[in-house]
């Protein structure tokens, strides 16, 4: 997020020309820049997002720890 807000600032960029992609645990960390800075990010690539925490916090299937 810093760094898209410095390159903008500096003028290398213009918030049209950013685009973010993240995997797993990434694309849950673009997706929050997504939903927070709609006015930077207009497009974002989420490669199998893990967007559900809650759900696997709370089904055991999903613990690897006791």
């Amino acid at each position: 997020m810093s760094v898209s807000r410095q390159l903008i600032k500096e003028g290398y960029t213009h918030p049209n020309y950013i685009a973010s992609y993240g995997t797993s645990a990434g694309a849950t960390i673009v997706a929050q820049c997504a939903n927070k800075y709609p006015e930077i990010y207009k497009a974002c690539i989420l490669n199998h997002p893990y967007l559900d925490v809650l759900s696997c916090l709370i089904d055991k299937k999903y613990r690897f720890y006791s």
